[in-house]
């Protein structure tokens, strides 16, 4: 990639959260569906695509095919096979896919140019990038979620009205946003309903998001004291029935969105193995397009350094005792040795990144597999190469078996900018 100065830019506009639709049902419930205001490129999947024959899964050339829809590229598998093989562009955006899978979301494209800068809010909003995939991969997005009683019946209050709904979000959300002094788009509704144990209260699921776990789990607390005894003094909040409510965790990420020029085809190449690249020989390097992308350039002269993310959290999970209920749980493996290192800023859930790729990262990525033809599948593995800020860090030696991990407490600290395809396999069926 050609060489960038470090220049300063405006910073892009923040995201907003807006209500997408409101569904009413017959059950006296509405249910809300709120999403960042964006516009996608997504078009029908099926309309103009010829699958090869025999093939039974249609889903890789589905999304291959909204792919090379944007590059005006023809979507008949037939003359056109997939591309596939760790050089090829059509590999990646699958290893993408089946990445934002795993995680909760689904993979979709756009011609809409959107800067770096911001990607970090865009994931609170529901909308990871590939400036922030590097939070999809640790689930390092999540949301509290409430279900408040309120006095009133849903039916009288409504009367079936989507407008009325729709003025009832924005000022509930405007009031826990008041009360929070955060954004309004750290809020978002999920349904209204009537109780069915008592017809003249409704319940409101909602959720509470910030860009740190440890942020967000502060404000539910603050939910949660005021909510004990009322929220006296607010119009909307008011009709809260006080009680002891409690919050559960969840992602409400839903989308991997991928900008059609964030990949750049000209730059790639295979790292050999010698002296220098060790760390990474075998691996197929596939450049991001990241010029421009933030507001300021991340040079390794001006203080950033190369590491390489995996794609899946860098966590062990345990079964442990959480009042009355038994399950796994998420443990940061390190962050007691972070805490013995820097003090308790470490004290929150950390973001790692491995020195090297082989032995380190790639322990932590999944196969993918691809069946190109009906008796042939390929299998690869995919690491996100990332460059790093040089502060706020701690050093690890494990959980990795070459080098050392380094663990990150500011998501914006990790900046991918270029995606390590590896084939492992391919496994041909005899007739």
């Amino acid at each position: 990639m050609s060489e960038i100065s470090n220049v300063h830019r405006l910073t892009s506009p923040l995201p907003m959260l807006k209500i997408n639709r409101i569904v009413m049902k017959k059950n006296n419930r509405a249910n809300i569906f709120m999403k960042m205001q964006q516009t996608d490129s997504n078009g029908p999947l099926d309309n103009d695509i010829v699958y090869p024959p025999d093939i039974e899964n249609h889903h890789p050339y589905d999304i291959v095919a909204q792919y090379r829809r944007l590059l005006g590229k023809s979507t008949n598998f037939r003359i056109e096979p997939l591309r596939i093989g760790e050089d090829e562009i059509e590999t990646v955006i699958l290893g993408l896919n089946n990445f934002a899978n795993k995680h909760g979301c689904n993979l979709i494209f756009t011609t809409e140019e959107h800067r770096f800068d911001n990607s970090i809010y865009r994931a609170v909003c529901g909308v990871a990038d590939l400036g922030s995939i590097h939070l999809l991969a640790n689930d390092a997005i999540h949301t509290a979620t409430f279900s408040f009683d309120m006095n009133f019946n849903f039916n009288t209050e409504f009367d079936q009205s989507e407008r009325k709904v729709e003025a009832f979000i924005m000022n509930f959300c405007q009031a826990i946003a008041t009360v929070l002094s955060c954004d309004i788009n750290n809020i978002r509704i999920f349904s209204i309903g009537q109780m069915f144990r008592d017809m003249k209260k409704t319940d409101v699921e909602f959720g509470v998001t910030t860009t740190e776990m440890k942020k967000t789990e502060q404000f539910a607390e603050i939910l949660k004291m005021h909510a004990s005894s009322g929220f006296n003094g607010h119009q909307v909040l008011e009709r809260v029935v006080p009680g002891n409510y409690h919050y559960k965790w969840k992602s409400t990420l839903e989308t991997l969105r991928l900008q059609i020029n964030d990949l750049i085809p000209k730059e790639k190449y295979k790292y050999k193995s010698d002296s220098t690249s060790d760390e990474v020989h075998g691996w197929y390097r596939h450049a991001l397009r990241v010029e421009d992308k933030y507001e300021e350039d991340s040079n390794v002269q001006d203080g950033w350094s190369v590491a390489f993310h995996g794609t899946k959290a860098w966590t062990v999970s345990r079964i442990v005792q959480q009042g009355r209920i038994t399950g796994p749980v998420k443990v940061d493996s390190m962050q007691s040795e972070a805490i013995e290192q820097i003090g308790n800023e470490a004290n929150c859930p950390g973001l790692y990144v491995a020195t090297h790729c082989n032995g380190g990262a790639d322990i932590y990525t999944e196969p993918f597999k691809i069946t190109s033809f009906p008796n042939k599948t390929e299998s690869f593995r995919l690491v996100f190469q990332c460059h790093v800020k040089s502060e706020k860090f701690t050093v690890h030696e494990s959980p990795v078996n070459v080098g050392k991990a380094w663990r990150y407490i500011i998501p914006n600290s990790i900046r991918p900018y270029g995606i390590l395809l590896k084939k492992e396999s391919s496994n041909i069926i005899s007739d």
